[in-house]
C-alpha cells in the first residue's frame, strides 16, 4: 500500500513504497541493517529489534526501518526469546516479500538475524545492609 507522502511526492519513504518505486525504477541492490536501539521510559525500558533497508536505485538512495518486535526488561527471559524468534520470523517474511516482487535483486546482510544479545538478563539486586552511622 502507497503512503500519501509517496503519492503525493513520488518519493518513497516506507519500505512498501520503495517496493511499488522499484517496479519503475532500477534497483541496483539494498543493504540490510539490523538495529537493536533501547527505549527507556518512567515506566518500562525496551529493545526493539528494527532493520534498515537501504535501496539504491539509479537516482540515489532510499532508507526506511522496519519495526520487527521487542523486548521488555520485566519480561522473564523465556518471553523475550519468543519475541526475538517471531522477529526473525516477521524479517524472513519481508525478504521473502522483497525477493518475489523483485526477483534477483541483490540484499546484502540478507543472511542477517537477531539473536540473544537483544534479550535483557536477569538482575540480582544485592543490597547491603545500611548503619546509622552511614546516614
Amino acid at each position: 500500500m502507497r503512503s500519501i507522502r509517496y503519492i503525493l511526492s513520488g518519493k518513497p519513504s516506507r519500505l512498501d513504497d520503495c517496493i511499488d518505486y522499484a517496479d519503475h525504477h532500477p534497483v541496483q541492490r539494498i543493504e540490510l541493517t539490523l538495529q537493536t536501539p533501547e527505549q527507556v521510559t518512567e515506566i518500562w525500558t525496551a529493545r526493539w529489534l528494527q532493520g534498515r533497508f537501504t535501496w539504491f536505485f539509479e537516482g540515489g538512495a532510499v532508507a526506511c526501518e522496519r519495526a520487527f518486535g521487542g523486548c521488555f526488561q520485566h519480561e522473564p527471559s523465556a518471553r523475550q526469546l519468543t519475541s526475538v524468534h517471531n522477529a526473525n520470523a516477521r524479517l524472513l517474511r519481508e525478504l521473502d516479500a522483497i525477493r518475489d516482487r523483485l526477483g534477483d535483486v541483490p540484499i546484502d546482510g540478507a543472511d542477517r538475524r537477531f539473536d540473544e544479545s537483544a534479550v535483557y538478563q536477569p538482575q540480582t539486586a544485592q543490597f547491603d545492609a545500611w548503619t546509622p552511622d552511614q546516614l
